[in-house]
């Protein structure tokens, strides 16, 4: 599951069914909210495996401890969601024929969207 609107119990029920992986959770979800945990505190709720991009820019830097904490270190991947500028300066580079624009960290499209990441895993 990744990359997604539904909410808790959507989310809860695609475990039962037999969904048990979270791909980039946060990127592009529907938040954590206490009246409405959406797929994130379904991911919270559920014994889901969870990636996490850890470049600082998709999830707070504070919040990628907090995040291992809850899930626990087995049921965590880390990930860079690394494009191909990851050792690159900034500038404007190709994404699968879109044009991203590297600054600060966040390859991001014309329209502000985050596009990848640069972050290197070392």
């Amino acid at each position: 599951m990744g990359h997604t609107g539904c909410d808790f119990e959507t989310a809860c029920s695609a475990y039962d069914a037999g969904v048990k992986h979270v791909t980039h959770c946060f990127n592009a979800m529907t938040g954590l909210h206490h009246r409405n945990p959406g797929a994130v505190g379904a991911t919270f709720a559920k014994p889901f495996t969870a990636e996490i991009i850890t470049d600082g820019v998709h999830v707070h830097p504070g919040f990628i401890e907090t995040f291992i904490n809850i899930k626990t270190p087995e049921k965590v991947i880390l990930v860079t969601d690394a494009m191909r500028a990851s050792f690159l300066e900034e500038g404007t580079y190709d994404l699968g024929g879109q044009e991203v624009s590297v600054k600060d960290n966040a390859p991001r499209l014309a329209d502000g969207t985050l596009a990848g990441s640069v972050h290197q895993m070392d």
